[in-house]
C-alpha cells in the first residue's frame, strides 16, 4: 500500500519540469563565475521500479566507451532511455550489489526494453556492464533521452581533429563532410542533432576571405550555426576550429594561442570541474595531464559568466586558461575543446571521450519561455520580463452578499440558508405526500 501511495504522487510530479530554461544575455562582465547556473536543460522526477536496466557510468562501468556505442543503438531501435544526471550521486540497489551503491557520472536506465534486442546488443558490446534494479528508488533529477542523435563531422583540408576514429570505436554512425561543401550549402547543418567542426576547420578561410562573395559566404556560414544552435542543435569545436566559433558566437570567450613549439612540454595538468548538467558528466580522476596540440589555440579570459568551465589550469606557464567549456545559445549548446581527443592517452582519452559521448547520446532541448528573434551578432538571447500577475476578480454583487450567512462558502450562499432552504424543501415533499395519501384513502 505505501508503494502505490508513493508512486501515485511521484506520477502527479511528472509533467513538472523542475528546472526551467534561461536563454544567457551573453553580455555578462569578464571573468569565470563560481555561482550555481540555471539551465536549459529539461528534468523530471521518475520511480524506478524492480527489473529496470541500470547501465553504470563510472568505476563500475567495465567499457565507458563503447557504451556509448550501445545506447545511441538502444535509441536507433525505439527505446526510450533515462540519464540520471549527477552530481550527487544516486543511491540503487541492483542485483549484483544488493546492499546497494553510488552511482555517479551519470547512469542510464532503461525501464521498458526488447528482451531479444537486448541479448544482440550484449553480445556485439560484451564488455559493457549492465545490471538490473531491485529495489524501487526515485530520482528527482532525470534527464530523458528518446531519439539518436544524428552527427555531421565537418573537416578541414587537414584532418586534424580525427574524431571519426572515437566514432568508429563507439560504433556510433555519421556522416562525415568538408568545409568545402558545407560553405557551399550551409542550411545541411539544420538536418543534424550535432555538429562537429574538427580542427582545423574553416579558420584560415574565414581570416583571408576579402572580395565580397567570399565574405558573403563568411557572413551565412555564421548566420546558419547561429540559426541551428539556436534552433536546438549543438555544435563542437576543436583546437583551431574553435576560430569559427569565436566568429560564429562572438563575446562569449577569448581565445589565443597555446604557444606550444616542437621540442616543447605539450603535457598541461589540468583540474576537472565536476557540473550537475549533461554535457559535464563524468566520473574519474579529479586532475589529470592533457596534451595540447603544437601550435593550437586556448581559451584565455575574458570569458561570459555563463560559460561552464569543465576543464581549466591554474598554471599554464604562470597563468590561468581553460581547456574545454561550453555555453547555452538558445534552445542548444556550444562546445570548445583546445586540445585533439584523438591525440590524447590514459585518464585525459577517457574524459575527453565521455565529453563527446555525452552529446553522442542526448535529449531533444528543453523549449524556451517564448519565440525570440534571432540575434543578429551571435549575442545571446535576452531574458524575458516575468509576466504581471493577474487582476483580483471582481467583488460579488450586493444581492449573493446579503444572502450569505454567518457559515456562507458555497457558491456565494451562505452553509446556514443553503440548509434552510433543503429542509424547507423536505418538509413541502412531507406535506404534499400525507396529502396525497388522504386523497387517495
Amino acid at each position: 500500500m505505501a508503494k502505490r501511495l508513493v508512486l501515485l504522487f511521484v506520477v502527479a510530479l511528472l509533467a513538472v519540469p523542475l528546472l526551467a530554461a534561461v536563454p544567457s544575455t551573453g553580455t555578462e562582465p569578464s571573468g569565470v563565475d563560481t555561482r550555481a547556473y540555471a539551465t536549459n536543460e529539461r528534468y523530471e522526477m521518475v520511480p524506478f521500479e524492480n527489473g529496470t536496466l541500470l547501465i553504470p557510468m563510472d568505476s563500475m562501468q567495465a567499457d565507458r566507451l563503447s557504451v556509448f556505442g550501445m545506447i545511441h543503438a538502444l535509441l536507433r531501435n525505439d527505446t526510450p532511455l533515462h540519464r540520471l544526471i549527477t552530481p550527487p550521486d544516486q543511491f540503487i540497489k541492483t542485483r549484483n550489489r544488493p546492499a546497494g551503491a553510488n552511482y555517479s557520472g551519470g547512469p542510464f536506465l532503461v525501464t521498458d526494453f526488447n528482451e531479444t534486442l537486448l541479448d544482440e546488443l550484449r553480445y556485439k558490446f560484451q564488455n559493457v556492464t549492465v545490471d538490473y534494479v531491485s529495489e524501487l528508488f526515485i530520482s528527482s533529477k532525470v534527464y530523458n533521452v528518446k531519439t539518436a542523435t544524428s552527427i555531421l563531422l565537418i573537416t578541414g583540408m587537414y584532418d586534424w581533429g580525427r574524431t571519426y576514429t572515437l566514432l568508429d570505436r563507439m560504433s556510433i554512425p555519421y556522416r562525415k563532410t568538408t568545409t568545402t561543401i558545407v560553405t557551399s550549402k550551409p542550411e545541411m547543418m539544420l538536418d543534424y542533432d550535432l555538429i562537429i567542426d574538427d580542427s582545423k576547420g574553416w579558420a584560415a578561410d574565414w581570416a583571408s576571405a576579402s572580395n565580397p562573395n567570399q565574405v558573403s559566404k563568411v557572413t551565412q556560414l555564421k548566420a546558419m550555426m547561429r540559426t541551428a544552435v539556436n534552433g536546438g542543435k549543438h555544435m563542437i569545436f576543436t583546437d583551431i576550429a574553435m576560430k569559427d566559433m569565436v566568429m560564429a558566437f562572438p563575446k562569449y570567450m577569448t581565445i589565443v594561442g597555446n604557444g606550444i613549439n616542437n621540442g616543447m612540454e605539450n603535457e598541461i595538468q589540468c583540474h576537472v570541474n565536476t557540473l550537475g548538467e549533461s554535457p559535464a558528466q563524468y566520473s574519474g580522476a579529479s586532475n589529470i595531464s592533457v596534451k595540447l596540440p603544437i601550435g593550437g589555440v586556448i581559451i584565455r579570459r575574458p570569458v561570459a559568466l555563463t560559460v561552464r568551465v569543465v576543464l581549466d589550469s591554474e598554471d599554464f606557464n604562470g597563468d590561468y586558461r581553460m581547456m574545454a567549456a561550453y555555453f547555452y545559445y538558445g534552445k542548444g549548446t556550444v562546445e570548445a575543446m583546445a586540445y585533439l581527443p584523438s591525440e590524447q592517452t590514459g585518464d585525459s582519452y577517457i574524459l575527453s571521450s565521455l565529453f563527446y559521448g555525452n552529446r553522442f547520446v542526448q535529449a531533444p532541448p528543453a523549449p524556451l519561455r517564448a519565440t525570440l528573434p534571432m540575434a543578429p551578432d551571435g549575442l545571446g538571447l535576452p531574458i524575458l520580463a516575468a509576466p504581471p500577475p493577474p487582476p483580483p476578480p471582481p467583488p460579488p454583487p450586493p444581492a449573493v452578499l446579503a444572502g450569505a450567512g454567518a457559515g456562507s462558502g458555497v457558491g456565494g450562499i451562505g452553509v446556514l440558508s443553503l440548509t434552510g432552504l433543503l429542509v424547507a424543501d423536505r418538509l413541502k415533499l412531507r406535506r404534499a405526500h400525507r396529502q396525497k395519501l388522504v386523497v387517495s384513502a
